[in-house]
């Protein structure tokens, strides 16, 4: 009975040990990457270690393992898996005791096979317990994709200066280093060839660079040798790399293009504000001086010919620098150009000037300056041309009261002695004004007018400007001379916001008589008179010396001419004279014939 106890006892330890046998599997899903398969290729991807198996026995276990597709998986036949534990063996002994055992998984594609993602859940199942198994997720994705291509992506951009160039030559030769890589899953062997667009544009390259294999994902950077012709700056299209590769045939082309440097070069840009100066800006600065409604805003510019000297045809014509402010809060548009000018190769030209004045009606607020220089190439006619930007910043101050016009300015008066002077103010300031005085003072001129409460708006309102008008009358003995007045303009009563000089010019006022005497005053008021001389032919004249004087604008010469002076007279006196020699020749031929 003891004997039978134990055994029993021996047996459910057993069973319990048993029982206890588990397998785990790490990790939970295995990626095993891209597979190139195409329709002339099978593919095959091997991945070492790919996942782990444990075994909680104390004793070896033997596993075999599946492939299959579960509900939602994508998994085709043509898949198959192989797996090779670490013995070499299959099925697969695993150790006890836990000891993990590593699994290469191998995976075949067989050709034709559809490029996509595909799962499936693999199982690794002890052959002593169907219930002891373990499963992990394997995902391959198939792919059939030949891509070879320029990295980075996008056009090969060839830089291009002429300033090298010498004598006579029309090519610039220059290299490009150009990467080619394999982006797809297969290895390729790749051709490179150069194909033109551009007249006088050339590309070559050496037999190496020309045909190589390049395994898949890899780089490889070849030279590109390049001419270039002469050129407008900016980018030019010279032709196109041609790649091909795969089996069959695939060829991708692309751009190679020039990016010629600007041979003029604005090396200088100056700028007066108003009595302010801000010098060597350069494209995207801001001009340090602030702007004024009717400041006089004046660039100046130097360029240079980036050609070299001793380059015979690097000479450019018809160069202009154009200047553009286009903004409706600007007031008017601006559009100026400098005068047309050549400039030879290796050459500079300095003191280029354009000017503007800021519209009256500018808002407050920064303004983009456009300035572009532009020449052509004599040789080719190739237009090299380049745009730089400037901010222009206009400030508008709360109070700015401005005397904008005087008219006539200046005046000159010679008999009449009354005239009439307008002057026109205007609020250029962010202010309303209601209290402006313009005042106009001359003590030589006896002028002291003063005009009180004028109403002006803002700048840019209906009624922000007045006109007022004052009159100058002088004596006609008033001494001949050139006299001023001031205007000046007040804000608040009393407070100088601007001031203008105007002049008059008072002249004697000269009267002429018909003989050919001016009679006027002197600067004093005393008579004065002005012999003028008379012509060399002599004329007698109708009206009796001493007639009465008359005033210039009345003034007629009325002079008779002799008949024996007239041009009539003397044709008559011609004709008879040749008439008496007739007669006499022919008294002397009668004589000599009797």
């Amino acid at each position: 009975m003891k004997k039978l106890l134990i055994l029993s006892m021996l047996f459910l330890l057993a069973l319990v040990g048993s029982a206890a046998a588990v397998l785990t599997i790490t990790p939970s899903s295995v990626d095993l990457g891209t597979v190139a398969a195409d329709s002339t290729t099978d593919g095959t991807v091997t991945k070492t270690s790919a996942f782990t198996l444990q075994n909680s026995d104390a004793s070896t276990v033997t596993v075999v393992y599946t492939l299959a597709a579960a509900a939602g998986q994508n998994l085709l036949s043509t898949i198959t898996v192989d797996t090779t534990a670490t013995t070499g063996t299959t099925p697969t002994p695993i150790p006890g005791a836990n000891a993990p055992t590593p699994v290469t998984l191998k995976v075949n594609v067989a050709r034709g096979t559809t490029a996509g993602t595909y799962t499936g859940t693999l199982t690794a199942t002890d052959t002593a317990s169907a219930t002891n198994k373990v499963t992990t997720i394997v995902t391959v994705i198939v792919s059939n994709t030949h891509n070879v291509v320029v990295d980075p992506t996008g056009a090969v951009v060839v830089a291009v200066d002429y300033s090298t160039l010498r004598d006579r030559a029309t090519t610039l030769n220059t290299t490009k280093s150009v990467t080619i890589k394999n982006t797809g899953v297969f290895s390729e062997q790749v051709t490179l060839a150069f194909t033109s667009v551009k007249t006088g544009s050339t590309g070559t390259l050496s037999t190496a660079d020309s045909s190589f294999p390049l395994a898949a994902g890899a780089s490889k950077t070849v030279t590109l040798n390049v001419g270039a012709p002469l050129l407008a700056s900016g980018i030019t299209k010279l032709g196109t790399l041609d790649i091909k590769f795969g089996n069959p045939q695939i060829t991708t082309s692309v751009d190679v293009n020039a990016d010629v440097k600007l041979m003029l070069e604005l090396s200088d840009i100056d700028v007066q504000v108003g009595e302010e100066d801000d010098k060597n800006l350069k494209t995207g600065d801001s001009i340090d001086a602030e702007a004024k409604p009717e400041d006089k805003i004046v660039f100046t510019f130097k360029v240079d010919n980036l050609f070299d000297k001793d380059y015979n045809f690097g000479d450019f014509e018809d160069v202009e620098i154009s200047l553009k402010i286009d903004d409706r809060d600007f007031g008017d548009d601006i559009d100026e150009d400098s005068k047309e000018f050549d400039l030879d190769a290796g050459e500079d030209k300095d003191d280029i000037d354009i000017s503007f004045d800021v519209p009256d009606d500018a808002d407050d607020g920064d303004y983009e300056v456009e300035i572009t220089l532009s020449g052509v190439l004599k040789e080719t006619g190739a237009r090299h041309s380049v745009t730089a930007k400037l901010t222009l910043e206009v400030n508008l101050e709360s109070d700015d009261v401005r005397i904008r016009s005087i008219e006539p300015n200046p005046l000159t008066l010679q008999c009449s002695r009354d005239a009439t002077i307008s002057v026109l103010v205007k609020n250029q300031g962010t202010n309303d004004q209601d209290d402006v005085v313009l005042n106009v003072d001359s003590s030589p001129l006896g002028i002291n007018e003063r005009f009180t409460s004028i109403d002006l708006d803002e700048l840019g309102g209906s009624n922000d400007d007045a006109r007022k008008e004052f009159r100058v009358s002088l004596g006609e003995n008033f001494a001949a001379g050139t006299y001023e007045y001031e205007v000046r303009a007040f804000i608040e009563g009393d407070k100088l916001m601007d001031s203008e000089r105007g002049t008059v010019r008072v002249e004697d006022c000269v009267r002429r008589t018909t003989t050919g005497t001016t009679t006027g005053s002197d600067v004093n008021g005393g008579a004065t008179t002005v012999v003028v001389q008379p012509p060399v032919v002599t004329t007698i004249p109708t009206t009796p010396t001493g007639a009465a004087t008359t005033d210039l604008d009345d003034f007629v010469d009325s002079v008779e001419v002799p008949f024996t002076q007239s041009p009539l007279f003397l044709v008559l006196l011609v004709l008879a004279n040749v008439v008496v020699l007739g007669v006499i020749v022919l008294i002397i031929v009668k004589v000599a014939v009797k």
